[in-house]
């Protein structure tokens, strides 16, 4: 982060695809980060979670402020491979019955791959970023199990 005083003058980048870094430099930055994050590296004041239903007086938000905030995904997608690769998960991997209600709800294509796996409150997605990532893995590979093999998904083998 380039300040200039409390002015944000500069950000640091880091291409994901290529790992390059570079800086990009204006004057004026929109944080649309989701998380806040270029305002919070900037030393910023920041809220964290929702504001109660009466400080703005909105009919969806909760009564109470709380700790809820948007949570953290992984994306995972699937190739054919033009034959049946057969799958075993790890065992700490979340268990998806062939009846589970869960999946029961959710298209099953697996083309380009999966976004709506997510794991956030009660978990800090800032604090607890490894512990989320651990979380969401477990899950991920569990859905992996359920569509390799606990039903007709289409990709068993």
């Amino acid at each position: 982060m380039k300040l200039k005083g409390k002015r944000i003058i500069g950000v640091k980048c880091t291409q994901l695809g290529t790992e390059k870094e570079f800086v990009i430099e204006g004057n004026l930055f929109i944080d649309a980060t989701g998380d806040g994050v270029v305002a919070y590296s900037a030393g910023a004041k920041f809220r964290y979670g929702r504001e109660g239903k009466n400080e703005f007086n909105e009919s969806l938000a909760p009564k109470k402020p709380d700790k809820g905030i948007m949570g953290n995904s992984l994306l995972f997608a699937v190739k054919d491979l033009g034959h049946p690769v057969s799958f075993t998960p790890p065992e700490w991997a979340e268990k998806y019955p062939k009846n589970s209600i869960t999946m029961k709800l959710r298209y099953h294509s697996y083309s380009p791959g999966y976004w709506w796996i997510e794991v956030g409150y009660p978990f800090d997605t800032i604090a607890d970023n490894e512990k989320i990532r651990d979380e969401l893995l477990r899950h991920v590979l569990g859905v992996w199990d359920h569509l390799k093999n606990q039903g007709n998904h289409g990709g068993e083998g």
